[in-house]
């Protein structure tokens, strides 16, 4: 809230051949832009919906990855909050071993007709880091990858600093 700023943009590209940026902010919400197939244009950032007029999409500051599924959905993963935790007065860094668990994926399709092209499902429960403890490193989770493989889509994330963990999609 005291910092104008988008970051660490998850870039995906939509059926008509746009792109669009999912960027972690401080305003205790996920931002978006949309571009060009290229790239060389983009919007100013938008606040994040569920879908055209409805209501934003909550995360702290932490990393917002977006993925295209093989079946033609897209993916986000938050972690469905505001970044003011248990009370946590400051949503900007706050207790980042607090805001940043667990997390949670929002499945999302394409729209043509709607101004947001992308139409967010309810956030479900992907997986919880906080066993690890609550640490710095178990928040970690969002700086993952992804791949398309022959049995499926597999997010792959860091646990702890210690592994690295697949997690099959199955939405």
């Amino acid at each position: 809230p005291s910092m104008s700023c988008t970051q660490e943009p998850s870039i995906v590209t939509l059926p008509d051949g746009r792109l669009m940026a999912v960027m972690r902010t401080m305003s205790g919400c996920c931002w978006y832009s949309l571009g060009s197939a290229d790239g060389s244009v983009w919007c100013n950032p938008r606040l994040l919906l569920y879908r055209d007029h409805g209501r934003p999409v909550l995360h702290p500051l932490s990393p917002s990855p977006i993925y295209r599924l093989q079946d033609g959905r897209y993916i986000l993963f938050i972690h469905n909050n505001n970044g003011r935790v248990e009370g946590l007065p400051d949503p900007e860094f706050g207790d980042i071993a607090k805001n940043r668990t667990p997390v949670y994926a929002l499945t999302a399709r394409y729209d043509a007709n709607s101004e947001q092209p992308l139409v967010f499902d309810e956030p479900q429960l992907f997986l919880d880091n906080r066993r690890a403890g609550p640490t710095i490193y178990s928040t970690l989770a969002l700086y993952g990858s992804f791949t398309s493989l022959s049995h499926g889509d597999v997010f792959w994330y860091p646990d702890a600093k210690t592994f690295l963990l697949g997690k099959k999609i199955r939405f």
